[in-house]
């Protein structure tokens, strides 16, 4: 049986953007205007050098961020390209019952910890759904804040 963080098994999610807007062994969230791009940027190139054989790494590299500055390309329209809504949503499930059933916070539906967690996680999809090129984090709760 595969390790469940989050109540997600896809590792490479977890080392990437949903630990950061579901936070690691019982943390709380951390996505920050960094984290965001930093974390959309590594998928988006990843596809693009695993796609693109007949450019080196570097030139993705240039490629990539010339047009992300030019507004050529949307990180987030991009990464929701690579990664889908959809996947992204099952996340937001499996998270959700995780929460709720598999973890012993003994969380409900109308916790605080439990409806920053979703709203955090739901301002992150608003920024991809909306193709934010930035994150900002300040939506809902900010977890620095209580």
């Amino acid at each position: 049986m595969q390790k469940k963080y989050n109540g997600i098994t896809d590792i490479e999610a977890q080392s990437g953007y949903i630990g950061d807007i579901c936070g690691t062994n019982n943390t709380k969230p951390s996505m920050n205007k960094d984290d965001y791009a930093a974390d959309l940027d590594a998928v988006n190139i990843y596809k693009r050098f695993t796609k693109n054989k007949n450019e080196t790494i570097y030139e993705i590299f240039l490629t990539y961020y010339k047009g992300v500055q030019s507004d050529t390309i949307n990180r987030a329209s991009e990464f929701l390209e690579n990664i889908t809504i959809e996947r992204i949503n099952q996340y937001r499930i499996l998270y959700s019952n995780y929460m709720l059933d598999e973890n012993g916070f003994n969380y409900t539906e109308d916790n605080k910890d439990y409806l920053n967690r979703m709203n955090y996680y739901d301002n992150f999809v608003e920024h991809l759904v909306n193709n934010d090129q930035n994150f900002e984090s300040n939506k809902y709760y900010s977890y620095t804040e209580y």
